[in-house]
């Protein structure tokens, strides 16, 4: 999001950057204006609707969107005609994926741009950034592979229970459709029936390979505790459990994934893809529910043998290629423009027809503390109200899982230091060419950022 607000301060705009928390109690009084929300989930319908009674307009890029589930699914558990209503733009990643939202929702068709992501635009900028910085000559001796891993259903963080519970938060109204719910978990029962056999992949790939080095990547919302167990066994596996994924991707040779976004990433960065998926010990319908995307940017190996025979032959320099054309995929992907993503987002909100008429408050912490105070009660009751349903029994365990707001958000979080944000958006700047543009950024609040140009 750094580069899109670089770049749209650029143009002029007053741009805030930060966590909905601190942010979202003081939009009723800050100028009406453009909020870029994550995704228009049919579960997010009451407060976009705030956000449009409160004079604002309302446009998205799906955070979710690169690798949507298969099928209506796909559409539905991200979009739904209501919340489609309240936005002013939708983006999306590449044509494929805004056909397949337009056959379940044609309406969308009248507010949808193909622009690519912000975060695709981090993708190139890690990319040259590092071809910039690193010799292919020099490569060291031992090949690095990457296994990322996507269990966040069987192997939630917190519990199985959650991630249900969390995924019938987002789709709401539609859990009282016919089959819905049994349809909709189909890609979590794809989980669970895999997870199994990939622990035990895994942890036979360690061991027929004590030459090459290994970093193991949970999923954010994943208990790493399995992965961790298995890990410390070898001399040459290393955990990554928080930070950015690129780097560590663009300095491996091998992605090893199942089902995941970061196939498509690895694709563009040029390294060899292997997923691995026991095909004959789950059920056909399950297969089914595998991403075309995620699979046709892979190499399929349906036993442990497969998998071996791609590292083997990548460890003999052999050139390992997927028939994947991102360009139905990623917009523009191959652009030469670190921020071509951003421009072109950039560009239709400046279209946009908004007019301020509130002035920007001179106190931000008086715009948001009454609002700010009672969200924080509320998520306070919510979670002593979890704790005392999971002792009591109270209310039959309906609420226990709100024991678990905070643990779940910090998870998901994690913690940025100040300095290497600065540090971070310095770089940024230089790269985008903007060092000189004029452009600062000033911290309001804990997570909250002002950019915009002097």
């Amino acid at each position: 999001m750094l580069i899109l607000a670089s770049v749209a301060a650029d143009k002029g705009w007053q741009v805030l950057l930060g966590g909905k928390f601190v942010m979202y109690p003081m939009l009723y009084k800050l100028p009406e204006g453009v909020i870029l929300t994550k995704s228009v989930v049919p579960g997010e319908y009451e407060i976009l609707k705030r956000f449009r009674d409160q004079g604002h307009l309302v446009v998205s890029l799906d955070a979710e969107g690169l690798v949507l589930s298969k099928g209506e699914i796909g559409a539905t558990l991200r979009y739904s005609e209501e919340t489609i209503d309240l936005a002013s733009a939708l983006f999306f990643w590449g044509q494929r994926q805004m056909d397949r939202v337009a056959e379940i929702f044609p309406s969308i068709k009248a507010k949808a741009h193909v622009t690519a992501s912000p975060v695709f635009d981090l993708w190139r900028y890690q990319k040259f950034r590092y071809l910039k910085n690193h010799n292919p000559d020099n490569k060291p001796a031992r090949m690095k592979i990457l296994v990322a891993t996507s269990f966040a259903y069987p192997n939630h963080v917190i519990s199985e229970d959650m991630a249900k519970r969390l995924l019938v938060n987002t789709i709401k109204q539609s859990t009282n459709k016919d089959n819905y719910l049994n349809e909709f978990f189909k890609e979590g029962s794809l989980q669970r029936e895999v997870f199994p056999y990939f622990l035990s992949f895994i942890e036979n790939l360690f061991t027929s390979y004590p030459e090459h080095e290994f970093i193991l990547r949970p999923h954010i919302a994943e208990n790493p505790d399995p992965w961790i167990n298995i890990g410390k066994n070898f001399d040459n596996v290393a955990m990554s459990l928080e930070g950015e994924i690129s780097p560590i991707l663009l300095d491996s040779d091998i992605l090893i994934h199942f089902n995941s976004t970061t196939s498509l990433e690895a694709t563009y960065f040029g390294k060899t893809v292997i997923t691995y998926v026991p095909k004959g010990n789950i059920p056909e319908d399950l297969f089914l529910m595998l991403n075309e995307d995620a699979t046709a940017a892979s190499h399929m190996c349906f036993t442990e043998e497969e998998a071996f025979e791609i590292i083997d032959k990548n460890t003999k320099g052999m050139q390992l290629k997927t028939d994947i054309n991102l360009n139905d995929i990623i917009h523009e992907f191959d652009s030469t423009e670190i921020a071509n993503s951003s421009l072109q987002i950039a560009s239709v909100i400046e279209n946009l027809d908004i007019v301020s008429n509130r002035p920007f408050p001179k106190y931000l912490y008086s715009a948001s503390s009454m609002q700010s105070i009672l969200d924080i009660l509320k998520r306070r009751l919510l979670w002593a109200l979890g704790w005392i349903d999971h002792w009591t029994g109270l209310f039959n365990k309906k609420h226990a899982l709100s024991r678990n707001i905070f643990k779940y958000g910090k998870t998901k979080q994690g913690e940025v230091d100040i300095k290497d944000f600065y540090n971070y958006a310095d770089e940024l700047l230089e790269e985008l060419g903007l060092s000189n543009s004029g452009i600062k950024i000033e911290k309001l609040k804990n997570a909250l950022f002002k950019i915009s140009k002097s």
